[in-house]
């Protein structure tokens, strides 16, 4: 950077490590800087300060990243094309959430967070984000019925609830063949949160489990799988998962705020064991 202060290319790639390495501060000074050396080329450096920066700032630069994305894909062809719009489709999303987040009444982005889904939609017919993002929005303006409507078909579009028959159980390669659609883990334990808002207990615990299969070790599917067993009744299931998950918090101080949500959660698991073994014996 210090040697090739007008390189752009080289800015865009150092703050790019900068940001999935975690360096944020790092990261921002580098496209601010890349903003300077080319403010109307390359899209990434907006889209990566929307996510590091807070508040108006956060979304102007959405707002300029994707003014830029569009620039670009006005001019490509072929294989790029298809990859731009691809872009374009997951920064809609990314900036109907943002506004979404940022809004003090939900109600008030409704009109312009849909418009920004619907377009993004109309991009990519194959992505369930934009179904999802709208499951969120009419979450929070209380229309659980047409959420549940669109997370259904967000889903339909990469998760299966069929059981492998017999032949499948047996086959080896058909269990592990991986699917290709699948989304990455973040979006799909966003899914089983919103499934669990939604009361979709049992759906939202399959998605959880399937998490859990691929990566054991997070203590946020845990306690989701936790939650979704606890509600629908299978009190002896969420504690198995509440044990699980003390072993891997083994170390951390009590006044961890995981150790005091799985103690929390324990507490109420075990008082509704308690009631059901009270109940019998009547």
């Amino acid at each position: 950077m210090e040697t090739h202060p007008k390189s752009i290319e080289i800015a865009d790639a150092l703050g790019s490590l900068l940001a999935e390495m975690g360096e944020n501060e790092k990261a921002m000074e580098v496209f601010r800087k890349a903003v300077q050396l080319s403010p109307d080329h390359g899209f990434e450096k907006y889209l990566y300060l929307g996510q590091m920066l807070v508040g108006n700032e956060s979304l102007e630069c959405m707002r300029k990243g994707i003014d830029v994305l569009e620039r670009e894909l006005l001019m490509a062809n072929g294989p790029r094309q298809e990859e731009l719009q691809t872009e374009l489709c997951r920064a809609l999303c990314a900036l109907a959430e943002s506004t979404l987040n940022h809004a003090e009444e939900p109600a008030s982005v409704q009109e312009e967070v849909m418009q920004l889904l619907e377009k993004a939609a109309s991009l990519d017919e194959t992505c369930p984000e934009p179904l999802q993002v709208m499951a969120s929005l009419y979450i929070e303006v209380d229309k659980p019925n047409e959420a549940r409507d669109c997370l259904k078909k967000s889903m339909s579009l990469w998760y299966s609830c069929e059981q492998p028959d017999d032949s499948q159980k047996e086959d080896k390669h058909a269990r592990e063949d991986p699917v290709e659609d699948t989304p990455p883990h973040e979006f799909r334990f966003e899914t089983a949160k919103l499934l669990l808002e939604l009361g979709e207990f049992e759906t939202a615990g399959e998605v959880l489990e399937g998490l859990l299969e691929e990566a054991d070790s997070s203590l946020d599917v845990w306690y989701l799988l936790a939650i979704s067993q606890h509600s629908l009744g299978d009190h002896e299931d969420a504690k198995e998962s509440v044990q699980t998950a003390a072993k891997l918090m083994k170390g951390m101080t009590p006044e961890d705020d995981y150790v005091l949500m799985f103690a929390e959660l324990h507490e109420s698991i075990e008082l509704a064991i308690a009631q059901e073994s009270k109940g019998e014996n009547k």
